[in-house]
């Protein structure tokens, strides 16, 4: 099976995290990880890079980390502009059109 690029890894998480957020769910990063690491057939993604892939996404301004002060635990959720992103893959091809 071929590698996925970075930016299918990138948007594999950030669709897991879209997904959870439009159905009305929060999730923890450690329960994030959880999924992620279900849903990998090959380990595409290790531990560091998907730190790196949260960071990214919170830098990108596509998702927030929450963190609640009643139980001081720290979720992440979408932001509007991560709730219309189509991905770095379509954004990637987008921009190769773009420059033709």
């Amino acid at each position: 099976m071929e590698e996925l690029s970075l930016e299918q890894k990138i948007d594999s998480v950030f669709f897991i995290l879209r997904i959870l957020y439009v159905n009305n769910l929060s999730v923890e990063k450690e329960k994030l990880w959880d999924l992620v690491t279900k849903n990998q057939t090959d380990n595409d993604i290790n531990r560091i890079l998907f730190e790196e892939i949260i960071n990214k996404l919170l830098e990108d301004g596509y998702i927030r980390r929450v963190t609640k002060s009643t139980d001081s635990f720290t979720i992440y959720n979408v932001t509007l502009k991560g709730l219309t992103f189509l991905g770095y893959v379509h954004q990637q091809k987008k921009e190769n059109e773009e420059k033709r």
